[in-house]
């Protein structure tokens, strides 16, 4: 599932520079001790994934809902714990590489493989690098970075990614995972859970299942996602099912149920393993 360049493209996940918009948080300046990926480094020798984590820190700390504090925290947890593995795309190898090129050039990738070592030829290694900001599948997130990646966005973007991780959200995205045909409804819900995620990161006080709702479609929507859920399959007979799926996500007492997947990622709900669905 991807992180498209091209965001007309049916894509899993969002742009990387365009992952944020509206409010977003302002945290401190301390140091870091952060995941160490591969990426470009400031002046101070951090990347942009060190200064990214060390602002989840501070918002853990200092944010100003128990919500906000908790996605921060518990994000930061699973990449330090190594629950979660962040490299760049282009040490993509086997079957996520595989998707990859589904995604990008699917004519041209062959049959699935199964060495985990296997790998495109040097064109299509060249498409996905030039079309992919990143890409999620499992608990592995692959990115491109640059000087230029705003630590904030990607802050936020780490929340809105760990996210699909906790959900299985690739479990959920494709009618078919040969010609990687999407479920309109199964991948809407991914989509929009993550995005109504990001809002509550980022607003704080000033989140509500109303303006995150609203956020997450207007996020959809500008990047062309293009998705078009059938709500009668997923909730037959519910008047306003987003409403519905918005007010489920943030009120405890339906945690424990999931009907909608989770917000925080905490260990409790974390994946029990990662073995393929498809």
């Amino acid at each position: 599932m991807r992180i498209a360049a091209n965001a007309t493209l049916l894509a899993l996940l969002l742009a990387l520079t365009s992952c944020s918009t509206g409010e977003i948080f302002v945290l401190g300046e301390n140091g870091s001790r952060g995941n160490t990926a591969k990426g470009d480094r400031g002046d101070d020798g951090a990347t942009p994934l060190d200064q990214a984590l060390l602002l989840l820190k501070d918002l853990a700390e200092n944010g100003e809902t128990e919500l906000q504090r908790a996605l921060a925290e518990e994000t930061v947890a699973r990449i330090e714990d190594g629950d979660v593995w962040i490299g760049p795309v282009s040490d993509a190898r086997g079957v996520d590489l595989w998707h990859m090129c589904k995604d990008i050039v699917p004519d041209e990738c062959g049959d699935r493989p199964t060495d985990e070592d296997w790998r495109a030829t040097p064109a299509i290694q060249e498409a996905i690098e030039a079309d992919l900001d990143g890409y999620q599948w499992g608990n592995r997130l692959y990115f491109t970075g640059s000087d230029e990646t705003d630590p904030r966005k990607l802050a936020a973007t780490l929340v809105h990614e760990v996210n699909h991780v906790l959900n299985r959200s690739e479990c959920y995205y494709y009618d078919d995972y040969e010609t990687h045909e999407v479920d309109q409804t199964g991948a809407f819900l991914e989509e929009f859970r993550a995005f109504y995620v990001e809002c509550w990161l980022n607003r704080g006080a000033k989140a509500t299942p109303e303006a995150c709702r609203e956020h997450a479609v207007k996020t959809m929507d500008e990047l062309e996602y293009g998705l078009t859920p059938d709500f009668e399959t997923l909730m037959p007979g519910e008047l306003n099912p987003l409403e519905q799926i918005a007010e489920e996500l943030v009120e405890s007492r339906f945690w424990m149920e999931g009907s909608f997947g989770y917000l925080i990622p905490s260990w409790f709900q974390w994946p029990e393993d990662f073995e393929p669905c498809d």
